[in-house]
Parts: structure tokens; sequence; C-alpha cells
């Protein structure tokens, strides 16, 4: 990761810091062209090296806002240098504006498309050497024609020698405002020291006074041990101080380059600035490119160690196995899981030496890798059962093969737990199905036995009901009482029968009945016609508010006739003698409610859900020695739902009991007879 470089931390910097910044940068631009200036060689028309480029770039990069204001900044300063320096007014201008074309076209092809001004890799050095170029090709284009129109001078010669100058001066300086102080390489103090010392006693031996030999090849290797063992802020730093070293020694006679035998196409100074040039650009491509080298590396390391921390504590056993010869394998590595799972103790062992696994009489999964690693396909998924009695299932995958040596991954999951879950699952299901079935059969049998048992019945009762009633007409005082009697509980058969007849129907599939039209209002008058008698018995008072429009419901008559008669019957049964019940049905918009309540006990509110429940009896009414079968309010709730209506149950003022019943109201009579599916 980038660190934070002077450039960075001049523009992070607050306002009054900032302006600091850019006037010190901008007065010591002054300072130094007036040094160049001071320093051009006799006979000269421009300074030999121009180190204020380089600072006029750097204030560029430290700008915020607008790039204008910094470059009439740097034109003004160069022309103020130049101008104090003694050259003419007019050439101080061109000079000037030509500096500040030159800064502002660097600067923005080194941030160009909104990078960030840095210099940590190879394409940052190539961006900075291309801008380097563009803008050194720009200021000796337009410097040389300035001298060559003003001054007499050569066009060629000036611009070249013009722009070399410039681009030693940027390419020495601008890194060490690039670099970030983060890729110093941290390391011994020492070798700093001692690679500094054997530095400068190069460049002193190579460019001392009276030195002829052509030796500048010597910094080269010296340079290259900082970029090999230090930061690229440390090289750069290194690469400024040599290009002013050696530029002050060659101005009083010393290296290689002031003898006539370099003179050529380019003078001495130029080839010097050439020198300072391909030295720095060396330098940073090699300093940079070990930077690149060691991020890379840390990366991979990072990758390795979590890689290698998910594949070592996985919960999951992994190892990796390779062909070793026909008759064996070798273990690469796996983790402790695998280690457990295949009975390998050396396999999690961190010292271990090579682990070979023969493939004949081994364990099932070393054959299976053995099969992998040769011919026999890719990959393997399954299950296998190790010799200790463990379930396991394992993914194998091969790669590599024919020209390289073939390497299989595997992936060990025990599984014997859940495999024997599994198993104890499908048994309990398949017995929970087949206790299911024997309760399907014993219900059909209890039903059928019910069925065949009330059918039975009906006849013999019938009669019964049938001579009784004759017997009732003939018969008068102690007699009569026994003969009432005698019909009383015989009425009680006929129901049970019948509510029996009626779960049995419920219960057979795809029943259908006939029907029609009801009369809601003449079905509650022949209910309580039916059970007057029994309310008469016990002085109870029975009342009916009915519906002037006649209501009606499309069902089956028998059915609505149970539905009410049910209800009624519970009704008068929980009502104490002298109590009331009364009945009532309206047309509430699209349905019909029958409403029945009487005037009893009520329901304990921990009976009101289950009294729907076949069979069910309250304890209180069992307490109480109340008759019934616990089929009544179970058979209402079936035909109620079958009719595509609802009903409830709620407790009464004061006190009794409210049951609501709601059927689909009949709003047309269609003139075909109907069916209902039981």
């Amino acid at each position: 990761m980038a660190g934070q470089n002077i450039v960075s931390s001049v523009r992070a910097a607050r306002g009054s810091s900032r302006l600091l910044a850019h006037i010190f940068t901008l007065f010591l631009m002054y300072v130094l062209g007036l040094a160049a200036v001071f320093l051009t060689p006799p006979g000269s028309n421009f300074a030999a090296w121009w180190p204020a480029a380089g600072l006029g770039v750097a204030a560029m990069l430290f700008a915020k806002g607008p790039a204008w204001r910094m470059a009439i900044a740097i034109a003004l300063v160069t022309t103020a240098s130049n101008y104090v320096a003694g050259r003419p007014l007019e050439v101080a201008v061109l000079f000037g504006v030509a500096n500040a074309c030159e800064a502002w076209l660097v600067s923005a092809l080194i941030t160009r498309g909104g990078r960030a001004a840095r210099l940590e890799g190879m394409p940052d050095v190539a961006r900075l050497l291309g801008a380097v170029l563009a803008g050194a090709t720009v200021f000796g284009l337009l410097a040389g024609g300035m001298v060559w129109m003003l001054l007499g001078g050569d066009f060629l010669a000036s611009g070249v020698a013009l722009a070399v100058s410039h681009a030693s001066a940027v390419i020495v300086i601008v890194p060490t405002v690039l670099a970030s102080a983060s890729s110093l390489r941290v390391g011994r103090g020492a070798e700093r020291l001692i690679q500094l010392a054997v530095l400068a006693a190069v460049v002193f031996l190579v460019f001392s006074p009276g030195q002829i030999l052509s030796l500048a090849f010597l910094t080269f290797p010296v340079l290259g041990w900082a970029t090999f063992r230090f930061g690229v802020k440390f090289v750069a730093v290194e690469i400024l101080i040599t290009g002013v070293c050696v530029t002050v020694l060659t101005s009083v006679g010393g290296g290689p380059f002031v003898h006539e035998g370099f003179n050529g196409f380019l003078t001495s100074t130029e080839l010097l600035q050439v020198y300072l040039i391909s030295q720095a650009a060396t330098m940073l491509f090699l300093s940079t490119a070990r930077r690149e080298r060691e991020n890379l590396a840390l990366e991979v390391e990072a990758r390795e160690q979590l890689l290698r921390g998910g594949f070592v504590g996985a919960q999951v056993g992994f190892v990796i196995l390779a062909q070793h010869d026909t008759d064996s394998i070798r273990a690469v590595e796996g983790n402790s899981v695998a280690a457990q799972l295949l009975d390998w103790p050396e396999l999690a062992q961190p010292t271990r030496t090579e682990m070979l696994v023969p493939i004949r009489g081994g364990s099932p999964f070393v054959e299976v890798v053995a099969k992998v690693l040769t011919d026999a396909g890719e990959q393997f998924s399954g299950d296998i059962e190790l010799q200790s009695g463990h379930l396991i299932e394992v993914f194998v995958t091969r790669f590599g093969g024919e020209d390289g040596a073939a390497v299989a991954t595997a992936q060990l999951i025990d599984v014997t737990a859940r495999r024997e879950a599994e198993r104890a699952t499908i048994d309990a299901l398949r017995q929970e199905q087949d206790v299911a079935e024997r309760l399907r059969d014993l219900s059909r049998q209890k039903d059928n036995f019910a069925s065949s048992v009330s059918h039975e019945l009906r006849t013999p009762i019938t009669s019964i009901l049938g001579f009784a009633e004759e017997l009732e007409e003939t018969t008068t005082g102690d007699d009569q009482a026994y003969v009432r009697i005698i019909l009383r509980n015989a009425r009680r058969l006929t129901d049970l029968v019948e509510n029996l007849l009626e779960i049995s129907s419920m219960t057979t599939q795809n029943s259908i009945r006939p029907v029609a039209a009801v009369d809601v209002n003449s079905v509650l008058r022949a209910c309580i016609g039916q059970q007057g008698d029994a309310a008469l018995g016990r002085n109870q008072t029975v009342t009916v508010s009915v519906d002037l429009a006649d209501p009606e419901v499309l069902c089956d008559v028998r059915d609505l006739s149970r539905i009410v008669s049910n209800v009624l019957s519970n009704a008068l049964k929980f009502t104490p003698e002298h109590g009331s019940v009364e009945l009532s049905s309206s047309l509430r918009g699209d349905h019909v409610e029958v409403v029945v309540t009487d005037s009893g006990p009520g329901i304990p509110s921990e009976d009101v859900e289950h009294v729907f429940e076949r069979f069910y009896r309250s304890p209180a009414a069992t307490l109480k020695g109340m008759p019934g079968t616990g089929l009544g309010l179970s058979i209402v709730q079936s035909l109620v739902d079958r009719l595509g209506g609802y009903v409830t149950i709620t407790d009464a003022e004061p006190h009794g009991t409210t049951v609501k019943i709601a059927l689909p109201a009949v709003t047309a009579v269609s003139e075909e007879p109907a069916i209902v599916a039981g």
C-alpha cells in the first residue's frame, strides 16, 4: 500500500502550512535560478543545469485548485531570477513562460486521469519519464526558438542543450517529492552509512579534478546496491545527491566529461546531463521493480498464510497426495482432521518427513486416490467406510498429469453420526407410517362397525317408537307414564343412532346428497315441534324469532335439520327447569344466521376450544350426570363446514351460551336439482 509522500503531505496540510510550503519552494526556485544563471559557462547563452525546473514541477504538484495560478507564480519567479541575474527583460520573460509551460505539462501528465502523484511502481516511473520527455521537448522548442530569434543562437543546438538540461534536473529532483517515506526499507542504519560512504568515495574518485579515466559506470553498481537493499525514497535522495555532486565536480574540471575526447554531436555538458538522466532512470526502474517484487511476495505470503490457516484449522479433513510409484502414493500435506480420520498421525506433525502410503493392502481411501491419480477419472465423490468403522464422505480431485506429476486433493467429512441419524429417521418414519396405517385401518373398522350397528338398531327402535306411540294413546294413569318413559328413551336412542349414521356418512369418501333451497324458518319450527314435549316436561320456555323474508339456504333438508336439532337439543339439555331458550333467524348480507341462546350455566372457557371435537364431553357435564355422547356439536361443525358456513360459541348475558350458525343464503333458486359432495 502506498504511503504518504511530500506531495500528498503538502496538499493535505492546512492553509497556512501549505502556503509556507509554496513560498519556500518558489523562493528556492528563485535562488537556484540566480545561481544557475551566474554559473553559466563563458560564451554560452544559457545555464549548464537548471535545477529550478525540477522545483517548478514540484510546486505545480503541491498546488490545489486552478493550475494556472501556480503556473503564473512559476513564470514570475523564473522571470525575476533571470532578469536580476542580468538577462534582458524580454529574454527573462520568455524563459519564465517556457518554464511555466514545462512545469504545467509535466505535472498534468503525472496526474492525468485523476492518478495520485506518487512513485511506487514501474508504471509510475514510466509515466514520470514520459512526462519529463514531453516537458523537456516543449521547453526545448520554446526556448530554442527564443534564443534563435532574440540572441541569434543556433535553434537546434540551443533546443537540445536546454531540453537535456531541464530533463536531467526534473528526473533528478522530482522523485524525491514523489517517493513515499513508507517505501524506505527498514534495515540497519550501519549498512546505509557504509553504502553512502562508498558512493561518496566512488563519486569523488570518478569525478575528482584531474581524473581523466572513463570510470563513470562505477556509480551504477553502488547505486544498484541501494536499489536492492533500501527503499525508493532513499534511492531518490541518493540520485539527487549524486547529481549535485557530479555537476559541481564537473564544473570545476573533474571527471571524464570535461575532455575533448567526449565531444561530438553533444557537448561535454550535454553528455553529463544524459549520464544523469540514464543513471536516474535506471535506478528508479530497479528500485520500483524491487519494491513491486517485495509487495508481490508479501501478498503471496499473506495469501499463503490465509490459505494455510484455513487449511490447517478447517473442521473438514484436507489432504494433498501425489503419485510416488506404482506401489505407493506420497502424502504431501494434510491437516489434523485428516490425520485423525485416516489414522495417519505423522500427517499432522509440523516437522514430519516424507510420508509414503502403500496402495495395495491399504485403506479403501488410498485405493480410491490411487485410481484417481492414474486413469480412473479426474475426480471422485462418495462415501467410504474406513477400517476404523468410520463412514467418511470423500471428494477427490486430480490436478496435472501426463507431462507433469499428478497431484490429488481430498476433502474428508466424517458422516458416521449423520448417516446413523438419517437411518434412524428413516426407520422412525417407516414405523410411524405403519402405525398410521394401522390406526386408519382401526378407524375404518370402527366406522364400519358403528354404521352396521346403527343400521341394525334403527329398525327395532322404529318399531318400539311406533308401538309406544300407539300405547300412549290407549293407556291411562301409571301405564301411560311408563309408556312416556319408553318413548323418551327410545327417542334418545334414535338420536344416538342418527348421529352415528351421520358420522359414518361424513367419513365415507365421495358421499353425495341431493340439495335444494330449504326454508330456514320452516326447519326451525319443525325442530321446536319435535322437541317441544321435552321442553314442556321441564317447564322450559322456547321462543322463536324469524326473519320475515323467509331466508333460504342450499342444502339437504336433513343436514339443516340435524344442525338445528343438535344445537337445540344441547341448549334444552343444559338449561335448568323453568329456564328459557331463544331461537332466531336473520338474513345478514349473503349469509343466513341462526342463533340459539340458552339460560344455562354456560361452557367453561377451558372447554370451549374442545367442544367441537368428536366424543368430547365436558368434565363438568360428566360430573353432573348429563346424558350425551359428545357427537352432537362435532356433527354440527362438520355439516356447517360442508355447506360453506361457520359456527361460533360465545357466552350469553347474564349467563348461558349463544351458538351462532352462518350459512350462505340462496339468492336465486336453480331450476335444476343440485347435489353436494360429502
